[in-house]
């Protein structure tokens, strides 16, 4: 037994001593990547590859697959192009996988291939040298001052192709209307397609799709549209219409008003806010208005801060503290009553939050005073919760400080 706890030691002392040969004392991951794409491109389309990532060492890589698709993230990869004038330029690559949530650990072992699509964003009509595509090494690192343990490698595909890039209305319109079909299909990488890049056709689809008497085609026409990049203008008229004919025809589902209200928050405009505003009018004392009044304190209009002071008076406790949280935020002193009352609650996700939105009103006494006393509370979490509160308004009081000197 002394032996073994020996012999552990040992190879401690070696570790500490010489992190990099214990590191590099096993092979790190290499891979080739080939590459397939079409020669001949549409102007107004994404240009789609096909990669091939193939194992060419001796150790497994892995990738996380979080869905939707059934392959590894493209947003790692890049292209260099070279264009008619001899300008050098690069794109990333994307394919809507997404980097985090539930999912799975792929491995890629030793002689093994794994394909996934990628598209870049398309290209102005001319010719072009797609000169390579390439992904950097990834991987963790032991300490600040230690190399990186590689577990993603280096791979690049630079065989060199020419595209080109040509105009053609029939055929970018031919695109579209097979997305849009796809779109429908729920096809995951369609939607990336259309929303990351914008193809108007799809998106003109979806805001005509939102008029629809179908709930389930509204559903999935703001799912759509709420992942678009950027949103046209006017878009909030067509919201207004679809929420005020849900109300009118009495349709007092959280489906599809909710989501009609999601994505008139994210679009912004007055038309939007109108919406939301009637939608909580209609809602008043049901148990879905604390999530409109979340809805209506992400615009930004001067005419928000005074609905949200009307509801300061809601019948449903959630609604009163959405209000206030909100109010905090632009540090109206109409908000704390109604933050102390939650402060002094039973509520411990309310409390909490009530505490580090009264620490917006640092230079308010009966604010300051509500955390002081809770610093006594025989709560230890209540104590290091109203702890946590006074150190943030102790440092937005340092930035106003600061910032009324640099004036």
């Amino acid at each position: 037994m002394r032996m073994i706890f020996a012999a552990i030691f040992m190879v401690a002392l070696i570790a500490r001593a010489d992190d990099e040969s214990v590191i590099f004392s096993h092979p790190e991951p290499k891979a080739s990547l080939e590459l397939k794409v079409d020669s001949k491109q549409i102007a107004g389309v994404p240009i789609l590859f096909e990669l091939t990532m193939k194992n060419t060492g001796k150790r497994t890589f892995q990738y996380w697959c979080g869905g939707p698709g059934s392959y590894a993230p493209a947003e790692g990869f890049k292209a260099t192009l070279v264009d008619e004038k001899g300008k050098e330029f690069q794109v990333g690559l994307s394919n809507g996988q997404y980097h985090g949530g539930s999912g799975e650990t792929v491995l890629i072992k030793p002689d093994e291939s794994a394909k996934l699509p990628a598209l870049m964003a398309a290209l102005p009509a001319g010719k072009y040298t797609l000169k390579s595509v390439a992904s950097e090494a990834t991987g963790n690192y032991a300490g600040p001052d230690r190399p990186m343990v590689v577990t993603w490698p280096a791979m690049e595909w630079k065989a060199g192709k020419a595209l080109e890039v040509k105009v053609d209305a029939a055929a970018e319109q031919a695109y579209g209307q097979a997305l849009l079909k796809q779109v429908r299909d729920d096809d995951s990488l369609a939607r990336h397609i259309a929303t990351t890049y914008n193809i108007k056709s799809v998106v003109d689809a979806m805001i005509h799709d939102l008029d629809s008497q179908d709930t389930a085609v509204i559903e999935k026409a703001v799912s759509v549209l709420h992942r678009v990049d950027e949103l046209p203008e006017g878009l909030g008229v067509t919201i207004r219409r679809a929420m005020d004919r849900q109300l009118k025809e009495a349709k007092f589902e959280t489906q599809p008003l909710g989501s009609l209200a999601w994505l008139a928050a994210s679009e912004g405009s007055d038309d939007s806010l109108e919406g939301v505003l009637a939608y909580a009018k209609a809602y008043e004392g049901k148990a879905e208005l604390p999530y409109i009044v979340r809805m209506i304190s992400d615009f930004e209009q001067p005419k928000v801060a005074e609905a949200l002071r009307g509801f300061l008076n809601a019948k449903i406790e959630g609604a009163r503290f959405e209000a206030a949280s909100a109010l905090a935020t632009r540090r109206d002193p109409a908000a704390i009553p109604i933050l102390i009352q939650a402060a002094q609650g039973k509520d411990e996700y309310r409390r909490r939050n009530a505490f580090l939105s009264l620490a917006a009103y640092w230079d308010n006494q009966q604010a300051m005073a509500v955390l002081q006393k809770a610093l006594s509370s025989a709560d230890e979490a209540v104590r290091a919760e109203a702890l946590e509160a006074i150190k943030s308004a102790d440092a937005d009081r340092e930035f106003e400080r600061k910032e009324k000197q640099e004036k």
